[in-house]
């Protein structure tokens, strides 16, 4: 008889994996594993002690520790979809980003054959900046009325940005006598770890492997809230 997979929750969130008859477990447990995230759980909870949203607060926390869920409310079939040109006419450049991603511990793969039973493949392509450079995109918005994106409430995910008006409001506030600063957080969006109970939302193919992130943007806004906050609380202002 075949190798049997026991995949259950547990009321942590965290994903476990029992396997029955003579498995592989460090080769499963590693399927199961999150990402990597540089984020220090522990100074985080202590900056949020009184964070006047506590149950966003538990929430925050309890993603950071066990991976963020996608709030997905879709089937959990497998499917398959064709990648843009783009990663063709780039292939070395693409290979050099996945193998980015997956030594930084935020993709896994690649593997010979679909990892997960209900693994959804959605197309990767490259995005040219404006300096040159290429982003690799994995598109979770196609198909168009029946992608990732289409089954995940907007409000969860959605990520509104300051303006200038924010900037002039924050000097109008504190005065001119005051220091102003900017900062960019490298891979903002790559720094919240998804729930291994979501990885078979996350799949990919390219070079006729598969692969799956890890992490994603996800409850990015609800971060970025609460970090603003605690910012504020910091300087005072």
């Amino acid at each position: 008889m075949g190798q049997h997979v026991n995949l259950n929750i547990n009321v942590s969130g965290a994903l476990e994996t029992t396997l029955l008859g003579p498995a592989k477990r460090g080769k499963d447990y590693e399927l199961y594993s999150l990402g990597y995230s540089p984020i220090c759980v522990n100074e985080v909870e202590e900056s949020l002690k009184f964070y006047p949203y506590k149950v966003i607060a538990n929430e925050l926390i309890h993603g950071l520790r066990f991976g963020f869920k996608l709030q997905y409310s879709g089937s959990r079939l497998p499917v398959n979809a064709n990648n843009s040109k783009s990663v063709t006419i780039h292939a070395d450049l693409v290979r050099e980003k996945i193998n980015k991603e997956i030594t930084l511990g935020r993709m896994a793969g690649p593997f010979d054959h679909p990892p997960l039973p209900t693994l959804r493949i959605s197309p990767i392509f490259l995005a040219e900046k404006k300096n040159g450079d290429h982003c690799l995109i994995h598109n979770r918005s196609y198909p168009l009325n029946n992608s990732v994106n289409d089954f995940i409430d907007e409000n969860y995910c959605s990520v509104q940005y300051s303006g200038i008006d924010d900037a002039v409001r924050l000097v109008q506030n504190i005065g001119i006598v005051r220091k102003l600063s900017k900062s960019d957080v490298k891979s903002a969006f790559r720094l919240l770890r998804v729930s291994p109970s979501d990885f078979d939302q996350l799949g990919f193919i390219s070079d006729g492997k598969y692969y799956f992130d890890r992490c994603l943007k996800k409850v990015f806004k609800k971060f970025l809230t609460a970090l603003h906050w605690v910012m504020e609380l910091i300087s005072g202002n």
